[in-house]
């Protein structure tokens, strides 16, 4: 044993050529998944840098003409005929329907009995002006008679007391009590020219009379005009569409033959080619939200169809105040409402209907995933 132990040497045990070289194959293979590693790292770090990513608020809502214009009744009546559907297409100008107009009505009554009574007026005083004129006309000439016969009386006088007198000198110059005789005539001479004179104001009072004749004759065609004007318009009492869209107002044929007081509601009519997605958006969110914001939005009426996809929106409005309970979305109540114009040319906007449910994502802002990693950290 002893001897043994001096003749043992401790050694490498001997390797080949090919063990040695699938050594290297593994230190080859080590450094290039090392290097590919490094290289993802790398490639990772440079991507979560420089890619950015869209933040985005989800939310509901519904879809909404951009314009919608209300119509309200022009008149007090009922609705005669109608000439047009819910959900019908129509275009400016045209006829919604014919009011049969009450008060309309009642105001003809009216004129018609105003009209009556001013005419009968000025009948009776154009009468009794034609009347008063001739009365004067015959009382003047007998007037004018009765001077000629008391200027006749008075020369006939005057040639007892004067040889071939000068009547006019005399008549001029004559002083009242001088004779009792010639006083006589001289006092009926004065008179009958104090009637003519009477009788010819009185034709000066009736020019004058003529002027309440043009007054009421100017109030008649101021009633007749009227009467004309209201006419008019029971014959052509016709509600036109303000704009052209589409008739938003549902089950409008039941308004056929109801009343209306003017300037009650009637329907509405929305404008077809630019529609709204109203967003409601909760209090946490609506501050992060601008105009001009991004949206995307798709339409659940058109989930089973090939047209469902996403449409582009953007931002125009954003409302102050929460959704009131009772108010209009009322169904939203205690959030805020955000309008978003639809501007995607792909949308066929005439097959859209007023009130589809609307799944809109509005776009906040672009953001680098690594700032989002250290947002999340932070958080």
């Amino acid at each position: 044993m002893p001897e043994n132990k001096e003749n043992f040497q401790t050694r490498l045990p001997n390797i080949t050529t090919d063990k040695i070289f699938g050594m290297k194959i593994l230190e080859n293979l080590v450094s290039s998944i090392f290097f590919i590693v490094l290289v993802l790292i790398v490639l990772t770090l440079l991507l979560t840098y420089f890619v950015k990513i869209d933040i985005a608020i989800d939310a509901k809502g519904i879809l909404e003409p951009s314009i919608i214009s209300d119509i309200h009744m022009p008149e007090s009546g009922s609705i005669k005929k109608l000439f047009i559907n819910s959900g019908d297409t129509i275009s400016i100008g045209t006829t919604i329907a014919i009011l049969d107009s009450t008060d309309l009505k009642k105001s003809l009554e009216e004129i018609n009995t105003e009209i009556f009574t001013v005419r009968n007026r000025l009948n009776k005083l154009t009468s009794q002006n034609i009347f008063d004129k001739q009365i004067n006309k015959y009382q003047l000439k007998q007037a004018q008679a009765k001077l000629i016969k008391a200027k006749a009386t008075f020369r006939d006088r005057l040639t007892k007391f004067y040889f071939k007198p000068n009547l006019d000198s005399i008549y001029n110059n004559y002083k009242l009590g001088t004779n009792i005789t010639i006083d006589y005539s001289m006092a009926e001479i004065i008179s009958t020219e104090a009637e003519i004179k009477t009788i010819e104001l009185k034709n000066e009072m009736q020019k004058i009379k003529e002027f309440d004749s043009n007054e009421i004759k100017f109030s008649l065609d101021n009633l007749l005009i009227k009467k004309k004007y209201i006419i008019n318009k029971l014959n052509n009492l016709v509600i036109l569409s303000p704009i052209s869209g589409i008739i938003l107002t549902e089950d409008i044929n039941k308004l056929q033959g109801m009343f209306f007081a003017k300037g009650d509601y009637f329907l509405s009519i929305g404008k077809s080619n630019k529609w709204l997605a109203n967003l409601f958006i909760k209090e946490t969110d609506i501050h992060k939200i601008k105009i001009n914001d991004k949206v995307k939005i798709n339409l659940q009426a058109l989930k089973n169809t090939n047209k469902f996809e996403f449409y582009n929106a953007s931002i125009i409005s954003i409302s102050s105040e929460k959704i009131k309970k009772n108010g209009k979305y009322s169904s939203f109540f205690d959030l805020y409402r955000v309008s978003a114009i639809i501007i995607d040319n792909n949308l066929d906007t005439l097959k859209l209907k007023y009130g589809y449910n609307v799944n809109g994502s509005i776009i906040t802002e672009r953001k680098s995933i690594i700032n989002i990693f250290f947002d999340n950290i932070i958080k």
